[in-house]
């Protein structure tokens, strides 16, 4: 795995302790001012993050105290907060940075936000997430898709892949998303060079997909299940997505794919984030 590194990177950490009063006294502190106030409503669930080691703290090198916090890692709900007066400096999009390589262990290749307060918003874009329209509870969510770039298998043939999210119910749907991919043929299978992807806020009632290789199509049906993952399409916290597909005379009832994504040699993940 390959991620850009950020300068402000070796200053991030779980958190310690001592951490826990030194944020909530500035939680405290700026918690009335405007514009932005701060996010000390939620403090309960950020110091219970703490004990499971889910809390990131950037600490400034020259207070040594710690001036932004992160937790949810980008993949559930969970906040982003840097000190109002530290804003500016790269430090949010240094956490940022951190989730996306945490996210990538993970194997967890959709990220999630929801852009609260609004004036985030243009954080959230500089970082390369897609906005969404505002929701029926007039909630802003965005998201970002860890990319993943694979160097694809020697002596296959050509393919061009083309990729449908559909809702799972009603008729004459229109595609949620569509992605042309180019891809290769290996071993029973077809390799992406690109990652599809649904983010699951697109969809309330369930997920199809119709997969077409060469003009033939390989599936069209539910985005999940057993059948469904066997022949490439993976569930995630935050969607679907899709890195290969079995082909279907490849795929017997009695012995089915174990494969995951990246289990072929010479993969290689890339994180491409605009910085701040």
């Amino acid at each position: 795995m390959s991620f850009p590194v950020s300068p402000l990177s070796e200053h991030i950490r779980r958190s310690v302790d001592a951490d826990l009063p030194a944020i909530e006294r500035w939680l405290l502190q700026y918690e009335n001012e405007e514009p932005h106030s701060t996010f000390h409503c939620n403090w309960n669930l950020t110091r219970d993050c703490h004990p499971e080691g889910d809390l990131l703290v950037y600490v400034d090198p020259e207070s040594a105290q710690p001036v932004a916090y992160l937790w949810g890692g980008l993949i559930q709900s969970g906040i982003l907060e840097v000190r109002p007066d530290m804003r500016r400096r790269g430090i949010g999009a240094a956490l940022v940075q951190r989730a996306f390589g945490l996210a990538a262990e993970a194997e967890e290749p959709i990220l999630t936000v929801q852009c609260e307060p609004e004036t985030s918003l243009e954080f959230w874009k500089r970082m390369g997430f897609s906005i969404l329209p505002r929701d029926p509870y007039g909630k802003i969510h965005g998201y970002y898709v860890l990319s993943r770039q694979e160097l694809l298998p020697v002596g296959g043939t050509p393919a061009r892949v083309l990729v449908e999210w559909l809702p799972k119910f009603g008729r004459n749907v229109c595609a949620l998303i569509k992605q042309e991919v180019d891809g290769v043929h290996f071993e029973g299978a077809v390799h992406l060079a690109e990652r599809a992807h649904c983010y699951s806020k697109l969809y309330t009632f369930g997920l199809s997909v119709r997969v077409t290789v060469d003009g033939e199509v390989w599936h069209h049906g539910p985005a999940s299940g057993d059948d469904a993952e066997d022949m490439g399409i993976i569930r995630c916290r935050n969607g679907r997505f899709l890195d290969y597909m079995v082909s279907p005379r490849d795929l017997s009832p009695a012995e089915p794919v174990a494969r995951r994504p990246g289990d072929h040699s010479g993969s290689e993940v890339l994180i491409s984030p605009n910085f701040i």
